[in-house]
């Protein structure tokens, strides 16, 4: 059934996961606490990270199944969780891989949508906060809607209209929960998808191969995030399955001396001790 590996398997319950904590919050939102509400939120933002960064992501590079039934299906269910089509966020992300980060040319802004750079001022990358806070109203959805058409086909069409029954099916349910909650909650959990990939290429030098991106080695937070931490691995080699990931670390040793921080992507933000 799976085309690469049986751990895919975590990644399609993951999904499976993130679609319930959305609608179980709606369905029973006037019986929650505030407590309960607050967990399902902290909930649904670290499930949006771990998507954009692993289900998603890595379902882009390398479908879960040998049967296109079955990774059309995963398409629609993860869009749910996205609650973007999952084939806009194909596009978006495969931009990303073609310009890597890429700086303004000749008065031409980075054709990578999500280059640091794109919003940054005098050649810099920009702020840490303005890119997390406002990459959320950026998208281009012409843009996303024509390439992941000529990319996916029909597939997108199904995407979008099923994403369409779904918020209006939460919306009839409880339109105050999904006003409250699941808008608000979204927000936050792309902002910090957003703040992830910031740190992850804070720093790098987009025009380099070798080190465009940054590296986490840490253990703990390989096994969690279904080792996102071989991020410049992964964009040498992106066409690799993940759990593949170590072995190109082994294989650039001796390439290239790459940005690496410690603990997690997010942590090196804040320190001053990379190596």
């Amino acid at each position: 059934m799976f085309k690469h590996s049986i751990r895919d398997l975590f990644l399609v319950i993951l999904s499976m996961l993130h679609v319930a904590c959305w609608v179980l919050p709606v369905l029973y939102f006037e019986q929650l606490s505030i407590m309960n509400l607050c967990m399902f939120a902290l909930a649904n933002i670290m499930l949006m990270c771990t998507n954009y960064q692993c289900i998603a992501h890595n379902f882009i590079h390398n479908t879960f199944f040998k049967s296109d039934y079955l990774n059309g299906w995963f398409s629609v269910l993860n869009t749910l969780g996205l609650i973007m089509p999952q084939s806009f966020y194909k596009s978006h992300h495969i931009n990303h891989h073609v310009h890597n980060n890429d700086k303004w040319q000749n008065g031409e802004p980075p054709k990578d949508k999500s280059s640091l750079y794109y919003y940054g001022k005098n050649g810099k990358e920009e702020g840490m906060l303005r890119y997390t806070l406002l990459s959320y109203f950026r998208l281009s959805i012409a843009f996303l809607y024509k390439d992941s058409s000529q990319r996916n086909g029909s597939l997108v069409l199904i995407e979008i209209v099923v994403l369409a029954l779904f918020i209006t099916g939460l919306t009839i349910i409880n339109p105050w929960a999904v006003l409250v909650f699941v808008l608000p909650v979204h927000y936050i959990g792309t902002s910090m998808a957003s703040l992830e990939n910031y740190a992850e290429h804070h720093g790098c030098s987009p025009d380099n191969k070798l080190s465009n991106s940054v590296s986490c080695y840490t253990s703990v937070y390989n096994l969690l995030w279904f080792n996102n931490g071989y991020h410049q691995e992964h964009h040498y080699e992106p066409e690799i399955h993940w759990t593949k990931l170590p072995q190109a670390r082994e294989r650039m040793l001796a390439e290239t001396e790459r940005k690496v921080v410690k603990g997690c992507h997010l942590a090196g933000l804040f320190s001053k001790d990379n190596s």
